[in-house]
């Protein structure tokens, strides 16, 4: 890679090929490698598939295939639970009021 222009970068790499896997998983797990998924920062130009190296936030280097660049958050945390707001404030309430010289 001749540029150093740095990109949040995923890749992703087999931790364990299916034969490496422990036999107390269930078969349909075990024939399977283990994948990991890692973001950091990948230097260049590079395209997805390709082979390349990141460097983690925590300074780690690891290879493995390029998945994305700049790689958004798909997770979710469902819907809201209006009990857990409401208790959430009510707590927030307390602190505040023991703060305060309250009870």
């Amino acid at each position: 890679m001749s540029s150093k222009r740095k990109h949040w970068a995923e890749i992703g790499f087999a931790v364990l090929r299916p034969d490496e896997r422990p036999n107390t998983l269930p078969p349909e797990t075990r024939s399977v490698p283990y994948y990991a998924r890692v973001s950091g920062f990948v230097t260049g130009e590079p395209a997805v598939g390709d082979t390349v190296e990141i460097e983690t936030s925590l300074g780690r280097t690891l290879r493995g295939e390029l998945l994305q660049i700049d790689p958004a958050y798909s997770h979710g945390f469902g819907l809201p639970v209006l009990e857990l707001i409401e208790a959430g404030l009510e707590a927030r309430l307390l602190l505040w009021d023991k703060e305060d010289g309250g009870e």
